[in-house]
């Protein structure tokens, strides 16, 4: 009798181990266990199969033997989609892609109906302890097919820059695809499936215009996760580390040509990238109830992809008890939105903020008939309310789509302090999933979040993010009465206003904010007021409402001509600084980065150091390491301000915040309630 590889999977994991445990019971003498003895006899058939040679067959009981015969096929896919029960033998498959297997059955199989033996087979193998393993189902020389709680999927198997073995599993999806009726609504679970589901290639993320390059990018069904993995079935389940990308809610995606695997999976953890709907597709918002679109689909779908890992971590070695969500920029501001809402409760239990918050005014940016303004620029009349609007908003493709609303933001928008478009809103009232119920830091003062330790922090240099623009246009920030904080709720023309720009005037430019001699002040300006002093108002509300749970701040300020490749992106060249951004270039290995850094290098040093704090804090909630002793990086202070932070730059220091000084300034300008 010869059997193709997918029936030796089965019949080797779940019948031969049978026989041969009972032939062996009588002659163990130190292996009284069952387990043992199928441990005994697995290592001698694997020893066996995957030895060189063929020919030879190997004698399990009297009559029963293994003959492996070389053949010049390649194993078929299919031939492994339907495995559901043999998965402890999965090394051993990669082997039978070049040999046949002939096994010759003794005179008692044969009298026995082969079902039977089968069927009694696999339920004591089932009843057994830690003789079946329920995710990996059988795995090829490259791919491997391993479960989820919604049906199998396919992975590949890969190799991190410094060596590291780990699995990769890509286009996992997470919810419903948001197409047709689905289209700006909140996202479904999705459906289960029963063939194996490719997911050996990712997919390029949501719909969207580029920013910084022209054209067109992704696609509409796009809600999925891509797992990463070293260990399917380790001994404990490992730490979870999930990343929500940044791209001001308008552009980006979770794949690892931006957000590379590599470095973190140096570490005992299991990483998770996702997508989640960005621009009009994600924050589309109408006050009609009828209409079902009650906004932030796009935080929805973060929420969505949490639950799915809640659900299914376990089946990739994955501890759902113990996951640390993170993210950088609008991933940062998306953390921290998770954070103040009660739904995310209990789906994370560490968080990361890096250079974005809910107080940044581009994540809760003011609404300026963004809809209306997208209807009327594809054809829309101006009839039938909202109704109308959305009949026409379903109806273009989606390119069209995403690239008319990359016109909204202007030159004259942005020197008014209106840099984004399409983002969170506070939901109505009727909506019942609601992400956003009142303003954020109204929600802050009493939110879960408050009982888990975070980290946040950023760069040193924010403001690049904006260096075109300031270095073109000597006349960009005008008066600085276009940059007051909308919080403040001061009129366009009122004296009030006009008082709190000069007070900004004279402190950062000495009252001459054009002066093309102050570019480095107007760098300063810009990364103050849309990033650093929202994290210092995340971690000056944390100090007040969480006061005796670890907050842990850092500045990044490490200069690399290569890795910081954001700022050459945003500034060009001849320009030096740490960009808004560049510190996730440390974590993640991106595609447009071409060098692997060489030990004993700023930037291998600088790696090291950052893996080793974000996954040390993702394992015990502490960032503390061997890789950055002997400095001692302490939570702030619930005594502050001052706060000090973690400075990371070539030599580590724990030192006040260099940006105190002017971080006061702007929280001189608010009242408390309006501040935190």
């Amino acid at each position: 009798m010869v059997l193709n590889r997918a029936t030796w999977c089965i019949v080797l994991g779940l019948f031969l181990v049978q026989i041969s445990v009972a032939h062996e019971e009588s002659n163990a003498k130190n292996c009284s266990d069952p387990a043992c003895r199928s441990g005994r006899v697995l290592r001698n058939i694997f020893n066996y199969v995957t030895s060189d040679g063929g020919g030879k067959s190997l004698v399990l009981v009297p009559g029963l033997e293994i003959v492996k015969l070389p053949v010049q096929e390649t194993a078929r896919s299919s031939d492994y989609d339907d495995l559901k029960h043999q998965s402890f033998l999965t090394r051993m498959a990669k082997y039978l892609q070049t040999h046949e297997i002939k096994i010759k059955f003794p005179e008692l199989v044969g009298q026995t109906d082969f079902n039977e033996v089968l069927a009694g087979t696999m339920k004591n193998i089932n009843e057994g302890e830690n003789v079946v393993d329920n995710s990996v189902l059988c795995e090829m020389s490259d791919t491997i097919v391993a479960r989820t709680a919604l049906g199998p999927i396919r992975g590949v198997k890969s190799e991190g820059v410094w060596g590291a073995k780990y699995l990769s599993f890509f286009r996992i999806p997470y919810a419903k695809p948001p197409i047709g009726e689905l289209r700006f609504r909140d996202p479904l679970p999705p459906e289960s499936w029963e063939d194996t589901l490719d997911c050996t290639k990712e997919s390029m993320g949501c719909a969207q215009k580029m920013i910084l390059l022209e054209g067109f990018l992704g696609d509409e069904d796009c809600l999925h996760v891509n797992v990463y993995t070293k260990n399917q079935n380790p001994k404990r389940l490992l730490p979870v580390m999930v990343y929500i990308h940044g791209g001001a809610f308008i552009s980006g995606a979770g794949t690892s040509m931006m957000f590379g695997p590599d470095f973190l999976m140096e570490k005992d953890v299991v990483l998770v990238t996702l997508h989640y709907r960005v621009g009009a597709l994600g924050f589309m918002s109408f006050q009609d109830p009828t209409l079902n679109i009650p906004g932030n689909a796009g935080l929805k779908d973060q929420l969505m992809a949490l639950k799915w890992v809640r659900d299914n971590i376990s089946y990739f070695g994955g501890d759902p008890n113990n996951v640390t969500l993170f993210g950088e920029s609008a991933g940062g501001a998306s953390v921290h939105y998770l954070m103040l809402s009660d739904l995310a409760k209990g789906l994370f239990h560490r968080a990361i903020v890096m250079s974005g918050t809910v107080y940044d005014p581009w994540a809760f940016p003011p609404d300026l008939d963004w809809a209306a303004k997208l209807a009327l620029s594809l054809g829309w009349n101006g009839e039938g309310g909202e109704a109308g609007m959305l009949e026409i908003l379903q109806k273009v493709d989606q390119v069209t789509l995403s690239e008319k609303q990359a016109d909204f933001i202007t030159h004259e928008n942005r020197k008014n302090g209106v840099i984004f478009h399409f983002g969170p809103v506070v939901e109505p009232h009727w909506s019942t999933n609601a992400i956003i119920t009142k303003l954020p830091r109204d929600m802050a003062r009493t939110a879960w979040g408050n009982s888990i330790p975070i980290m946040t922090g950023g760069c040193a240099d924010e403001g690049l993010l904006l260096y075109k623009e300031i270095s073109s246009d000597n006349n960009f920030l005008g008066d600085l009465s276009n940059f007051v904080p909308w919080e403040l709720n001061l009129g366009p023309q009122s004296a009030q206003r006009k008082n709190v720009a000069k007070t900004l005037r004279d402190f950062y430019f000495y009252g001459n904010v054009s002066s093309k001699d102050g570019l480095q002040n107007h760098i300063k300006f810009l990364g103050d007021k849309y990033f650093w002093h929202g994290l210092y108002r995340v971690v000056r509300a944390r100090c007040e409402y969480a006061p005796r749970v670890p907050t842990f701040l850092y500045r990044f300020a490490v200069d690399s001509p290569e890795y910081n490749f954001l700022r050459a992106l945003f500034c060009g060249d001849g320009v030096s600084g740490v960009c808004h951004g560049d510190d996730s270039n440390y974590i993640f290995k991106s595609g447009l980065v071409h060098t692997v850094p060489k030990p004993g290098s700023l930037e291998h040093t600088t790696i090291n150091r950052m893996v080793s704090m974000w996954t040390s804090f993702a394992i015990t909630g502490n960032p503390n390491c061997d890789a950055i002793a002997p400095t001692k990086w302490l939570p702030v202070s619930p005594n502050g301000p001052p706060y000090r932070c973690l400075n990371i730059a070539e030599e580590l220091a724990f030192c006040l915040l260099p940006e105190t000084e002017r971080l006061s300034t702007w929280d001189s300008l608010f009242d408390r309630d309006q501040l935190i």
